[in-house]
């Protein structure tokens, strides 16, 4: 696979997953988005998200919605107003 048709590829693949975390669910990438610190127990809530994503020293989840997120915190997770999804 050329360098241009895997670009093109991801485009088209990241345009999808806009159009899947927007106008299908509603997400809100502000309000649905939480982290717990990197040691922790995270597979319930992993369950609960749409996507995640790792830093040195947290993970980070965009949940499906309100109720996940609740969920989420709940289980030690807390609201992060400023995580880049």
């Amino acid at each position: 696979m050329s360098s241009k048709t895997l670009e093109n590829y991801l485009k088209e693949l990241s345009s999808l997953l806009e159009d899947f975390t927007y106008e299908e669910y509603g997400v809100d990438l502000k309000s649905d988005v939480v982290e717990l610190p990197k040691f922790a127990k995270y597979a319930q809530i992993l369950k609960s998200s749409v996507a995640s994503k790792e830093t040195a020293n947290e993970r980070i989840f965009l949940m499906k919605d309100l109720a996940t997120v609740e969920e989420a915190v709940g289980l030690g997770a807390q609201v992060d107003w400023d995580a880049g999804f």
